[in-house]
């Protein structure tokens, strides 16, 4: 179902569209406890361009509660989240929704603090494909993708979104069986290794979670010298003429859930 206009009443399971005849100027949806970011994404987007800073989700583990990579997914012309997110932070999701365009589809799936139930949401989306682990993947991001006509590459990896930073050419992953399934399909890949990425409670993070890639631009939370695979992936932007944008981060790249751009 959809509604052209929708308020945070609007109950759990519709599809939220805004049509008011705006342009779209883009956000990012980044973690309430990233550093500031804000002046460096305005300067390089313009002045209309939002960052929404999310807060936690309480059905996920601690660490990654504020994880835009667990919370959700875009694809095409739609944000996913999970309904019970919703139920909490329904006035912030609408408003992402009225500013990017989207419309906004909440996933009934159940969530839990135990791998694989707090993956659902948990995927990256290219061009013209998904990765993502279908057997714990939302069916409302599975629905999507059929929707769109996305090719599921269908990977062991539930937190596939958060192992990956997807560009228009390549896609980035510290993940080496998603490196192989990709390579296996067709499609360009490199592996970065996540080692010496922080991720605060857990022994390390993954790249994707370290930053997010929009319009020619590898945004990552720290510098690439900060840790091993640094060079590595200085290497691959330098030959796919791709900058990249460090958001200062002390001590080292930290995964903070990624940057998730709204386009």
């Amino acid at each position: 179902m959809k509604n052209d206009q929708s308020s945070p009443g609007t109950p759990p399971g519709e599809f939220l569209t805004y049509r008011d005849g705006r342009s779209v100027p883009g956000a990012c949806l980044v973690s309430e406890e990233a550093p500031e970011c804000e002046s460096i994404l305005k300067k390089i987007f313009g002045d209309g361009f939002r960052v929404f800073r999310i807060p936690e989700d309480t059905d996920i583990p601690y660490p990654v509660r504020c994880h835009p990579d667990m919370i959700f997914t875009v694809i095409g012309g739609s944000v996913a989240a999970p309904a019970s997110y919703y139920r909490k932070h329904a006035a912030l999701l609408c408003d992402i929704a009225g500013h990017t365009g989207k419309s906004l589809v909440l996933a009934e799936d159940e969530r839990g603090a135990l791998y694989p139930s707090d993956t659902g949401l948990n995927a990256a989306v290219g061009r013209d494909f998904v990765i993502a682990r279908k057997k714990s993947c939302s069916e409302s991001v599975l629905a999507l993708a059929r929707k769109e006509g996305l090719r599921l590459i269908d990977v062991n990896q539930g937190y596939a979104g958060c192992s990956c930073i997807v560009t228009d050419s390549v896609v980035i992953t510290s993940d080496r069986g998603i490196h192989s399934s990709l390579v296996s399909a067709g499609i360009r890949s490199e592996y970065v290794s996540n080692e010496g990425i922080r991720l605060p409670g857990y022994d390390r993070g993954f790249i994707g979670g370290a930053g997010g890639y929009a319009c020619g631009r590898v945004f990552l939370f720290g510098s690439p010298s900060s840790f091993p695979g640094g060079g590595r992936l200085s290497e691959i932007c330098g030959r796919e003429n791709i900058s990249i944008t460090e958001i200062p981060c002390f001590p080292s790249v930290t995964d903070y859930g990624g940057l998730k751009f709204i386009f």
